[in-house]
């Protein structure tokens, strides 16, 4: 009969792509998203006892620092969210191994192409402090992926965000 649901952790469940997420998988999955205020992803202690606690069938990275123009004034911040979380989670899941999902950004790209939008072969050369987290971020993760798996499953997905989702004054 259909049996034990599998389990995804979910960093950042309570976000913009996160909750969509969560939504989306949450009636043919088991879903623990741990609210930030009980997991900081940047405290490596929390999110190795959080990974062991759940033991997840897949992890999604959904947590970071998203504000782009607040990124420059926040390099720090913005590189401890963006990179160092993704790529601790990744490492302490890569030998198990556990899927991870995480979703990069066009800003890994300079924007200087303008006769066709950009493809997952096309050059990246991030020109701000949010892509170039972002692409630190995403070569973590591409080498575990090659190295389990075989393959790469990053993809660059400019996102949709509903009117009534945008935040406003912020």
């Amino acid at each position: 009969m259909g049996g034990e649901k599998k389990k995804i952790l979910v960093f950042g469940g309570d976000g913009l792509v996160g909750s969509e997420m969560v939504r989306t998988l949450s009636s043919s999955h088991a879903i623990t998203c741990p609210p930030h205020q009980e997991v900081d992803v940047t405290d490596k202690k929390h999110v190795r006892s959080c990974i062991k606690t759940v033991r997840p069938d897949y992890v999604i990275y959904a947590a970071g620092f998203s504000r782009v123009d607040e990124a420059e004034q926040n390099p720090d911040k913005t590189f401890s969210l963006n990179f160092e979380a993704p790529q601790f989670i990744a490492e302490q899941v890569a030998d198990v191994p556990i899927p991870v999902c995480y979703f990069s950004t066009d800003a890994v790209f300079d924007g200087m192409q303008s006769q066709k939008p950009y493809g997952e072969d096309d050059a990246t050369n991030p020109v701000s402090v949010y892509g170039k987290a972002s692409f630190g971020a995403k070569r973590q993760f591409y080498l575990p992926l090659l190295t389990t798996w075989g393959c790469e499953s990053l993809w660059h997905m400019p996102l949709y965000m509903p009117e009534e989702r945008i935040p406003h004054g912020s």
